[in-house]
């Protein structure tokens, strides 16, 4: 059985690659660091990607979407690369997490990317009354790689809780870490927006 599912995995893997070209597609994986004290939950983290293609380097406007390197099931991740609607945090019984061996170490690859090639691009510290303060630090890291991208599902948490029925985004494979996007006009300008003031409260 483990067999057969990661031979359909690959399978599912091997035609989204061919199905989308060669040529790996631009991101920056935003890591924001969310830190309110006093707290006894420590500094909470959360990720979004931002395609290149999406970034406007004349108006500084671009699009940002939540991004989850390690809650999809198969049957999630087969549905996003066939770009039908997910509930990501919602497991059901053709939920199946027993996935290849490459593919975890393809998942653990690009996680230890994102945190050595990530680079400070804003930190917000927020005063409150009685004491309380909140530091949140945004970190970019330039990726390449092969990411598939659906609609979160109606009824799903992220539309109850959030309000959130846009695009999330998902890890397939191929991921390396790309500093060439550093000298793009699209790098350059992506270090002087302010993602914080996009992100919240709108997504978090």
């Amino acid at each position: 059985m483990k067999f057969k599912v990661a031979f359909v995995f690959i399978l599912i893997v091997f035609v989204f690659q061919n199905s989308h070209g060669q040529k790996a597609d631009d991101y920056f994986i935003v890591t924001i660091e969310d830190e309110y004290k006093p707290s006894y939950h420590g500094i909470a983290t959360y990720y979004f990607i931002i395609p290149v293609d999406s970034i406007d380097s004349d108006w500084y406007k671009f699009k940002i979407f939540p991004f989850y390197s390690d809650w999809a099931s198969n049957d999630k991740l087969k549905r996003c690369i066939d770009n039908l609607p997910i509930a990501i945090f919602t497991a059901t019984t053709q939920s199946n997490y027993d996935y290849p061996k490459s593919y975890l170490e393809e998942i653990d690859k690009l996680e230890k990317l994102i945190k050595s090639g990530r680079k400070l691009a804003q930190k917000v510290i927020k005063k409150h009354p009685k004491n309380e303060s909140r530091k949140i630090k945004i970190f970019l890291t330039p990726i390449s790689g092969k990411f598939c991208n659906c609609k979160v599902l109606k009824g799903s948490v992220l539309d109850k809780n959030f309000n959130y029925l846009s695009e999330i985004y998902l890890p397939v494979s191929n991921f390396k870490i790309n500093k060439s996007l550093w000298q793009t006009k699209e790098g350059k300008s992506i270090l002087k927006v302010d993602i914080e003031k996009k992100v919240f409260p709108n997504i978090i």
